[in-house]
């Protein structure tokens, strides 16, 4: 080590002496400091650095000033005393500053580098910018203490006391902080990652533009932390504690916060969906206001359906520990008032079923305001769903609901006939345990004016004008044709009720003359009449069914030009189910669908923009499959856009695909087939309006006078993943079927299968 030789000690002395000092302290103090000099071998050198730390230790401020003369690096100076000592810029690297009482000093700037300063009181002492790499601080007390722009990669504050410290823009890779106290610190900017912080405590910091991706936040104490600054790009503070934080305005969706202490926090304006509260403590939590969005169909399949995705708000408001029933209950309130402010032409038709899923169950159909909610705003839609297609099994609660409901308001037994049938014929196959509040409901129905003619007919029920539910052969069922082409009705039983509605998917060879069908009181025999028009105008819950098995050869010859090899069977009995748990996005399920689809689609580029087009071989077997060779051009776009409905959905979550990946080469092929229907036909993209004026000026000769350009563009975007779009395909196969049903219903109806409508 380097100090100043005798020659200079007079000099460097001198330079230390300042007016307020005695000349008789200043002589004693000269004459110690030139033994220093003089000796340093003794003093530095060899790590004895008693005299030097008595010597600070009596005159500090004066040799605070001597210090910096000379460098220290190395040297033992444990339990010394330099409070209030300016050792700004000194080198210190490697010093043994263990248990130093260094409150109020100036080390700005100072080189710090593998100090050891275990158990060190640094209490409002300046480090600013200082160098603190590799540096041991562990047990160290830094409260209030200026630590802006220091330098600390790699160093050791395990269990070290920082509270009140400033730790702007401080980047913290490496540094241990586990057990550290941070209480009250600045924190604005800092770089967490790589940081050690098990059993840390930030409790009150404030971590303004801390961007916590990939920062290990488990076992951290986070209570009363102001979040609102800070970027939560993380997906799990699962087990944390964060009572009386602020995290209003915060992107939480998705996040795990199962068993985390949210008692006090404000989560107000905070974004939810999707989140996880199972088993969190939500006792003073504030969740008014939280972020619910401008709603549009996007947004309803983002927040809503966890049918077609893994997350929703409703399932993070199920979360919810059911000791918390009035938080439960307050939360559905803010989400129906939301909804009711939703534009006049969004409708809630795609989120019936998630929302029944979870507010047909306890707390919510326990809650008045709720229930009239759904009475009033979402089982009319439920029922005119499944009033004209096969309703799927009812689960217990949403029974109960609908039960409940139509014994409030029996005229919907009428309205929505075929639901109703539909309800009564599910509750009273199986053992539900509301057989006996079915019975009583449908009884009432039967005495019904419109309904009791029926059961006088010798072959109902059990030949006496009552049901026979111990026989699934008993013509137990009444339908009635759907207003506004009422006066017809249909006896039958509980057996081919199933089969007309085909619920399993199986049976090929239904006999759809097997019941009673009557006009007025007039009985009708099946020469009077014919099933399609029947089906089409009167009973048109079995129409879709009816027009899928006339027309199931034809699909089924289509998956045959596909060549799917091994794939077949599973594309068959996909088409039998609302949804299906095998997905094909592993690699080498991607690969085979890439194989089997490579001949039958090509890529293009046209603006800058990849697609994808059928090629003209494969375009000749497709309507071959469906002798459409020598049909007109607006029939041929109208299978083809119905097949690209139908392939988007075998490419979305509920079938071969998940919320996040899908198919390639499905969603490819469905854009494919979209745009060969758009080449044929543009019109057919409009909106319904506009489609119906259009094919209104066909019949006339007019010329066409509306775009259909925007239409096509937005399925483009959605099915290619462009323009930021939201590319969900199960929204997309919505979309489009819910379009084409309103353009050419009929033909839809031979394509589809029943269980995906």
């Amino acid at each position: 080590m380097r100090v100043p030789t005798s020659k200079n000690a007079d000099l460097v002395i001198d330079s230390a002496h300042t007016s307020s000092d005695s000349p008789s302290r200043f002589q004693r103090l000269r004459q110690v400091m030139s033994t220093i000099y003089n000796d340093y071998k003794v003093a530095i050198h060899r790590n004895n650095c008693q005299r030097m730390k008595k010597l600070v230790n009596k005159e500090c401020n004066f040799v605070s000033q001597f210090l910096i003369k000379i460098r220290l690096s190395g040297n033992n100076l444990s339990g010394i005393n330099l409070q209030h000592a300016n050792l700004a810029s000194l080198p210190l690297s490697r010093v043994n500053l263990s248990h130093a009482e260094l409150q109020y000093a100036d080390l700005n700037h100072s080189k710090l580098q593998n100090a050891l300063l275990p158990a060190a009181n640094l209490t409002k002492a300046n480090l600013y910018r200082a160098n603190l790499r590799g540096a041991d601080l562990h047990d160290a007390v830094l409260c209030g203490v200026d630590l802006g722009g220091a330098h600390l990669r790699g160093a050791n504050l395990h269990g070290a006391n920082l509270s009140g410290v400033n730790l702007t823009e401080v980047d913290l890779f490496n540094v241990d902080l586990s057990a550290a106290n941070l209480a009250g610190a600045n924190l604005t900017k800092v770089k967490l990652i790589g940081a050690k912080l098990a059993g840390a405590s930030f409790r009150g910091a404030n971590l303004a533009k801390v961007n916590l991706l990939g920062v290990d936040l488990k076992k951290v104490d986070l209570r009363e932390v102001d979040f609102r600054e800070t970027d939560i790009y993380i997906t799990t503070l699962r087990g944390m504690n964060l009572s009386g934080a602020n995290l209003s305005g915060k992107n939480l969706s998705k996040i795990d916060l199962r068993g985390s202490n949210l008692s006090g926090t404000n989560l107000s304006g905070a974004d939810l969906c999707g989140a996880n509260l199972s088993q969190a403590k939500l006792i003073g939590a504030n969740l008014c206001d939280i972020k619910l969005p401008c709603w549009n169909y996007d947004n309803l399949d983002r927040y809503l359906n966890h049918i077609n995705n893994r997350y929703s708000l409703l399932k993070t408001i199920a979360s919810i520990d059911v000791k918390y029933r009035n938080e439960k209950i307050a939360l559905v309130h803010q989400l129906i008032n939301s909804l009711d402010q939703r534009s006049a032409d969004i409708s809630l038709s795609s989120v019936v079923e998630p929302l029944l899923d979870t507010l047909a169950t306890v707390p919510y159909n326990q809650d008045p305001i709720i229930i009239n909610w759904l009475n009033n705003n979402i089982l009319p839609l439920y029922l005119a769903k499944y009033d004209t297609s096969m309703m799927p099994v009812l689960a217990d609660p949403l029974l109960a609901t609908l039960l409940n409901c139509i014994n409030k308001q029996q005229e919907l037994m009428f309205s929505h006939n075929g639901a109703f049938i539909q309800m009564i014929s599910q509750a009273m196959a199986g053992d539900s345990c509301f057989r006996h509040q079915t019975k009583t409901l449908y009884h009432h129905y039967l005495q019904d004016n419109r309904v009791a003619f029926y059961t006088m007919n010798p072959d109902f029920g059990d030949y006496a004008g009552n049901p026979d539910w111990s026989d699934k052969e008993a013509n137990n069922f009444i339908l009635l044709s759907r207003p506004p082409n009422s006066g017809y009705a249909m006896m039958m039983s509980q057996n081919q009720l199933q089969q007309m509605l085909d619920v399993q998917g199986k049976k090929a060879d239904i006999n759809w003359h097997n019941f009673y069908l009557y006009q007025g009181q007039e009985d009708i025999g099946p020469a009077d009449y014919q099933l399609d028009t029947l089906f089409q105008h009167h009973f048109k819950l079995f129409m879709a069914n009816y027009r899928f098995h006339q027309q199931q050869a034809k699909f089924g010859q289509l998956l045959v030009t596909l060549q799917l090899g091994e794939l077949q069977p599973i594309f068959q009995t996909a088409i039998t189910k609302a949804f299906c748990k095998i997905k094909l996005i592993d690699f080498d399920s991607q690969t085979e669908l890439a194989t089997i689809f490579n001949d039958k689609f090509e890529p293009y580029t046209e603006n800058g923009v990849t697609g994808y087009r059928l090629t003209a071989d494969y375009t000749q077997q497709l309507l071959q499959a469906y002798h459409l060779s020598n049909a007109d051009k607006l029939t041929q776009a109208q299978i083809l856009l119905s097949l690209a409905a139908v392939f988007s959905k075998y490419s979305s979550s509920a079938i071969f695909g998940t919320e996040t990946e899908s198919p390639n080469a499905l969603r490819y092929f469905a854009f494919a087939l979209m745009e060969k229907a758009h080449q044929l036909s543009p019109p057919i993209f409009r909106s319904e309006k506009q489609y119906k004026d259009w094919m209104a000026q066909v019949h006339q000769l007019v010329p066409l006078t509306f775009s259909s350009e925007e239409q096509y563009k937005d399925w483009c975007d959605r099915l290619l993943g462009y323009n930021n779009v939201f590319s969900c395909t199960a929204v997309l196969s919505t979309m489009m079927v819910e379009h084409i049903k309103n353009h050419f219903p009929i033909l839809l109806s031979s394509i589809m299968p029943p269980a995906w409508n």
